[in-house]
């Protein structure tokens, strides 16, 4: 059986059922497939191997083998008793990171939000610096959500960077859940056995690409706000980039930062303390 469904702007037919994603209509033409391939892959003693620019081949210890090609097809191989959940966990986030790559896109490591429904600005961080958190605590005061996690980011004719909205859903660990007042209680668990759940926002997911005018990077260390200038912001970017690994390994990194470059003219860049969860936003 196969599932049609709709992310980053992309129609998607898959032999695995991904809820997460929007459904789209079968008769519309798909461009990009998932499928469950028992073709071998050789994957390389560091967990990564690619001959080609379009290709990227890697390894999840106890959860499969994945290859992206062509920015349009990600075949899966599965261990035994890996469950959907765990599946679709690294088909969300590292192949569609990949394929998305593959496309051209630049794809940063953050949340995406709008406040006036006219632009967006992505909310990045180190690992637990509260990103999702923040994004929830925005759509909690009205804000919409355009990506979590992945964000793809092309320019459109005009050569304003854009957001393309991804699927809509935040992921929360517990704790982040708890001190925004979210009960998990209904909530899927990301993967089994792991105290991070999945929290749609349907109602509050913004579909159409926004242009993106601003970059924050918070941090716990972080005591006020510090506006990054001229080519610096190109640092910033590049450690913002999501796996940036795939990029150097599939020969892409010369075209991407001269991407990033053009990026970093058109928008804000700021560091910023975490956001005070009782202060209010001004749309």
């Amino acid at each position: 059986m196969m599932y049609y469904s709709k992310a980053f702007g992309l129609s998607i037919e898959s032999d695995l059922k991904i809820p997460e994603f929007l459904p789209n209509n079968a008769s519309e033409n798909s461009a990009v497939i998932i499928k469950n391939s028992f073709s071998p892959i050789e994957i390389n003693a560091n967990g990564l191997i690619t001959n080609f620019t379009n290709e990227l081949s890697f390894e999840i210890k106890k959860i499969g083998r994945f290859s992206i090609k062509d920015g349009n097809r990600i075949f899966y191989q599965r261990e035994n008793h890996v469950s959907d959940e765990e599946l679709r966990l690294f088909i969300l986030g590292s192949c569609f990171g990949c394929l998305l790559q593959q496309r051209g896109y630049i794809v940063l490591h953050g949340n995406a939000i709008t406040t006036d429904e006219t632009t967006c600005k992505i909310i990045v961080g180190n690992q637990g610096a509260g990103k999702s958190t923040t994004a929830a605590w925005y759509h909690q005061q009205g804000a919409k959500i355009l990506a979590d996690d992945v964000c793809a980011v092309t320019f459109n004719d005009l050569g304003q960077p854009i957001v393309i909205p991804s699927y809509p859903q935040i992921k929360l660990w517990q704790a982040s859940a708890d001190l925004l007042g979210i009960s998990t209680r209904h909530l899927n668990h990301v993967r089994p056995q792991q105290e991070k759940f999945s929290l749609p926002i349907v109602e509050k997911f913004w579909q159409t690409p926004l242009p993106l005018t601003e970059i924050v990077e918070i941090h716990p260390s972080y005591q006020e706000i510090k506006v990054i200038q001229g080519l610096k912001k190109l640092g910033y970017l590049k450690e913002h980039s999501y796996r940036y690994q795939f990029l150097e390994k599939m020969q892409l990194t010369a075209h991407y930062l001269k991407q990033l470059m053009r990026l970093a003219d058109k928008i804000t860049f700021q560091c910023s303390p975490r956001i005070q969860l009782n202060q209010k936003i001004n749309a």
